[in-house]
């Protein structure tokens, strides 16, 4: 384990994702979500209960852009959705939770870059 006060020249984020198996991560931790999946896990998502307005929710701030990550992220096999339920012992029977696929969003970012810019 790596305490980021103790050791700030080292990221312990590429550590823990380098050793697990299986990762879980609630909403609200987006960076997590895309640190994972970038590195070939199929994410656990666990939903919290909401605490932002229905008007900032219906235009669009926040949660929902996240809402529309998360659901793009889960159709195309990166994550899975628990919502509210805590029961995933499926997901957790597996050996190990890897998508297997390609996914290089700043190669296909760059990539459009050349090709658009």
């Amino acid at each position: 384990m790596f305490l980021y006060s103790r050791t700030p020249n080292q990221n312990s984020i590429t550590a823990i994702l380098g050793a697990a198996t299986h990762v879980l991560v609630t909403e609200d931790s987006v960076s997590m979500v895309s640190e994972a999946v970038t590195a070939g896990f199929k994410v656990g998502l666990i939903r919290l209960p909401r605490t932002t307005g229905k008007i900032k929710h219906m235009l669009g701030y926040g949660a929902r852009r996240f809402d529309d990550m998360f659901k793009e992220f889960s159709e195309r096999g990166l994550i899975e959705d628990f919502g509210n339920d805590l029961y995933f012992p499926k997901f957790l029977e597996a050996y190990e939770q890897k998508h297997g696929l390609g996914f290089n969003e700043a190669k296909r970012a760059a990539e459009w870059i050349i090709h658009n810019g």
